[in-house]
């Protein structure tokens, strides 16, 4: 057991926030997280196991699948009509 809680104590500390599996996107007054296809592989616990890149907005503490209000024009990535730039990590 305690060796199990040093392994996952290692994980956390060597973690740094570079390595966070998302992108953090501020479109306006909403953050938007894009979330790569491997975190929705096939039998998955979230709502949609496709194996497809998805963009996800937390509003009232509940994760929501926005993949159909985010559009790309050129290298521009909009949400709801608002221009997204990426959130600095630090």
């Amino acid at each position: 057991m305690t060796k199990t809680v040093t392994i996952v104590a290692a994980l956390l500390v060597s973690t740094a926030a570079h390595g966070r599996p998302f992108e953090g996107l501020q479109c306006g007054k909403s953050d938007v997280m894009y979330l790569p296809g491997k975190y929705f592989a096939p039998g998955c616990s979230e709502e949609k196991c496709d194996s497809h890149d998805h963009y996800v907005v937390k509003k009232a503490g509940k994760q929501h699948i926005v993949d159909r209000f985010v559009h790309k024009k050129g290298d521009d990535l909009f949400y709801k009509g608002s221009k997204c730039r990426l959130i600095p990590y630090d």
